[in-house]
């Protein structure tokens, strides 16, 4: 996938996002409590196995940046949160070809439980969860 077809998607997945959560174009403000800070996470991949890494989450603006480290790989997204939900696209480069997809977190206190999925993908909906690091 060329650069400009990567960015394509990530901006659409982001358009959808914000459409499927209500968004308005003017304003993305939420009344949840920030959720920049280090977590751990624990998710499904296709076929049913486990992964465990790192996210860190850092605001920048009304938006989040996200930065999972899982499997000594490194993928980064941008999200934002709308109506108990933060919702991030993300990307990273694996052997030489970008891999994309979203994931919606539910927030809930102080941990995410989220729901994601990738393109080039199997279609499969998985799962993943951050609990903040004490």
């Amino acid at each position: 996938m060329t650069t400009v077809h990567n960015r394509a998607f990530v901006w659409g997945c982001a358009v959808l996002c914000a459409a499927m959560l209500g968004g308005t174009t003017t304003s993305f403000a939420d009344d949840t409590p920030s959720l920049a800070g280090k977590y751990r996470c624990v998710g499904t991949n296709p076929g049913g196995t486990k992964y465990e890494g790192t996210v860190t989450i850092t605001k920048k603006g009304e938006t989040y940046l996200l930065t999972w480290s899982i499997g000594g790989g490194t993928h980064q997204g941008v999200g934002v949160v709308r109506k108990g939900l933060l919702c991030s696209s993300w990307a990273t480069n694996a052997g030489g070809r970008v891999i994309t997809g979203i994931v919606v977190y539910e927030i809930k206190g102080t941990s995410l439980a989220g729901t994601w999925t990738m393109l080039p993908g199997t279609g499969e909906v998985l799962t993943e969860t951050l609990t903040p690091f004490n």
